[in-house]
């Protein structure tokens, strides 16, 4: 299904809003969308995409939940207070968090539904179907509070969980990991001069938005590392984040090397 320009999408009443400050899961979900049939326009951080939603150009928000300026859960309640009457906008939370109490916290906030990254066509084909055209009412539907497969052993690289993201679009497929191999050696950078200089918190954040990017490019050992980092920086456990650093840079070889060796192909 070809995708409607912006405009199109406009005056046909779906356009989508996303919000990610994240480059790599932002061209994942705008080629997903695409392959949908589906146009978006992306905000960066909280604060832009609010200043997005006031146009009223918008018929559903896609979200992360973590993000500068305002994370997901400040945008919607920026939204749900400033809606007028009989105006409603359905958004959607995306994030890396799947445990039930983060989930549930999302519902609780005016968030409809949720999704778990990295997302799989299959899961946002049928959230799609939930979008009308023109509505002041919820998102029909139970939330999915989708959750990843249950893995004993991550590999380096998932080629099945990379098509499961973007389709069998192999030129899609290797532009995406292009960007994210040429995007990722500056995170890992930040990341390094964040545990030197001790801000954990810092660590934390920019682990959280690395991990789900690699996830996204079936880098699936470095970003379960990534995870354990967001986790150990949020709990301020300097001593594990230590330990956790140190494998970084092999753990980003490893995935490196694995893609590297699949575009060659």
């Amino acid at each position: 299904m070809a995708a409607p320009s912006v405009e199109d999408a406009y005056r046909a009443g779906q356009l989508i809003l996303v919000a990610e400050d994240n480059e790599t899961n932002c061209d994942v979900l705008q080629a997903q969308l695409a392959l949908l049939g589906y146009a978006a326009d992306v905000a960066h951080d909280g604060v832009q995409a609010l200043a997005m939603w006031r146009t009223g150009r918008y018929a559903l928000l896609l979200t992360d939940w973590h993000m500068p300026h305002m994370d997901g859960l400040q945008l919607t309640a920026a939204i749900r207070q400033a809606e007028g009457p009989g105006a409603y906008l359905p958004i959607i939370a995306i994030s890396a968090n799947v445990l039930q109490e983060h989930v549930k916290r999302c519902l609780a906030s005016g968030i409809d539904d949720h999704l778990a990254k990295p997302l799989r066509l299959s899961e946002l084909r049928a959230l799609l179907k939930k979008l009308p055209r023109a509505t002041d009412e919820p998102l029909d539907g139970t939330p999915s509070l989708a959750q990843p497969d249950a893995q004993n052993a991550l590999p380096v690289w998932d080629a099945l969980a990379f098509r499961e993201i973007l389709g069998d679009d192999t030129d899609l497929q290797r532009h995406i990991m292009t960007k994210f191999l040429a995007s990722s050696p500056k995170q890992l950078s930040a990341m390094a001069a964040a545990h030197f200089s001790g801000d954990l918190a810092l660590l934390a954040d920019l682990s959280h938005s690395l991990k789900s990017g690699a996830r996204a490019v079936g880098a699936m050992q470095f970003g379960d590392l990534c995870e354990q980092l967001d986790n150990a920086g949020s709990g301020g456990d300097a001593l594990h984040c230590a330990g956790l650093a140190a494998q970084l840079p092999q753990a980003w070889v490893a995935a490196e090397q694995a893609i590297k060796s699949h575009l060659a192909i």
